[in-house]
């Protein structure tokens, strides 16, 4: 496949099994879908052969670690190919944290890989919407998987994800606390989609964003470390801008099936959605329509809104907006002070740091 338009990510979502079944989640957990080795390489190449030094490779599911000799498989047929082609790579695994062990952990840290964990802070939060197939709570089980995990891999290489519910949003600044207590140095906090954010709950979500960047910000007056990890891509976007609102260039994803698409596996219902959602495949490539393009373009006007049309999945927009925009004018507080106050420099430098290390790799 060739393809001259620029790719930085590709997602691939190696299978449909979980061990959960979270409420916000649409994959079928008894689809049986999983990637064969062969599709998912075709897609890596895609990716690494496109322009552009800087790729990123996040492999999720369903649950990842259920398939742990193709998530190796992939990682390191994309090692390889990246050192032929000369490109810098950075491989992160998602998981739900409930598989996390001594040896799939120390894989992990031998391939360099960086590791997201699903974490709400709280118990309450975070089993509003995680349960197991009995129905049970999995927050007692994902921390201990992402305690372990920062012990064997560096708190630097363990990024808590936290996707707020519209019904815990009031709790999201406690929840944040919380993970700092644990010993959390990235978080990154998402917004659910697709089950309805009220003005009020934007409200509590956009208060409770106010306040942990406000933590995060206090911390680093005190020379002490916590960042959203937002704050790296903040970093490394320099001088991409026309790229940036390409969804190609930064939302492409490799479903179970062969099928590459711009919409998240999880947001999707399947048997409906695929059809409308799909952009190529990964024997054939991406479709003429977005092969075509160029970022800047005439045709960059009405893509994203011609393209991401599904009804009910743009109802999480609002908090997303206000978390962005929140997050970004706490980044250039930080970039600001950092001229004249050394602890916001000392903050700043690790971030470089961790870049080069966790993105750049």
């Amino acid at each position: 496949m060739r393809n001259s338009k620029e790719i930085y990510k590709l997602k691939i979502a190696l299978t449909s099994d979980c061990v959960l079944r979270c409420s916000h989640c649409r994959i079928d957990k008894e689809a049986g879908l999983t990637i064969p080795l062969s599709g998912a390489r075709a897609a890596v190449g895609l990716m690494l052969a496109s322009p552009g030094g800087m790729k990123r490779l996040e492999l999720y599911g369903g649950e990842p670690l259920l398939k742990p000799a193709l998530l190796r498989d992939i990682t390191s047929f994309a090692r390889r190919r990246a050192s032929v082609l000369g490109k810098r790579l950075c491989v992160s695994v998602a998981s739900n944290g409930l598989l996390l062990n001594r040896e799939n952990l120390d894989w992990m840290r031998g391939e360099g890989v960086n590791l997201s964990v699903s974490l709400s802070g709280s118990a309450a939060s975070h089993d509003l919407c995680r349960r197991d197939t009995d129905g049970r709570g999995s927050a007692r089980g994902a921390l201990k998987g992402a305690l372990l995990a920062m012990k064997v891999l560096g708190p630097g290489n363990v990024v808590a994800l936290n996707c707020v519910h519209p019904d815990s949003a009031g709790r999201l600044a406690g929840d944040f606390r919380r993970m700092r207590r644990e010993g959390f140095e990235y978080v990154n906090i998402e917004c659910v989609h697709g089950c309805g954010w009220p003005a009020s709950a934007v409200a509590r979500f956009r208060g409770g964003m106010n306040e942990a960047c406000e933590f995060v910000t206090g911390l680093a007056a005190r020379d002490r470390f916590m960042a959203m990890e937002p704050f790296l891509e903040f970093l490394r976007c320099r001088g991409t801008a026309p790229n940036e609102a390409c969804p190609l260039y930064r939302d492409l994803e490799l479903y179970p099936d062969g099928s590459l698409s711009l919409y998240p596996f999880a947001f999707i219902d399947y048997a409906r959605d695929l059809r409308a959602v799909r952009c190529g495949s990964a024997r054939e490539g991406l479709s003429p329509r977005f092969a075509g393009c160029r970022p800047g373009s005439a045709a960059c006007g009405t893509c994203i809104a011609d393209y991401y049309v599904l009804p009910g999945l743009d109802d999480g927009s609002a908090a997303y907006s206000a978390r962005t925009d929140i997050l970004k004018r706490t980044f250039l507080g930080i970039l600001r002070r950092s001229k004249k106050e050394p602890a916001f420099g000392d903050y700043l430098r690790r971030l470089f740091r961790d870049l080069d290390a966790l993105y750049l790799s």
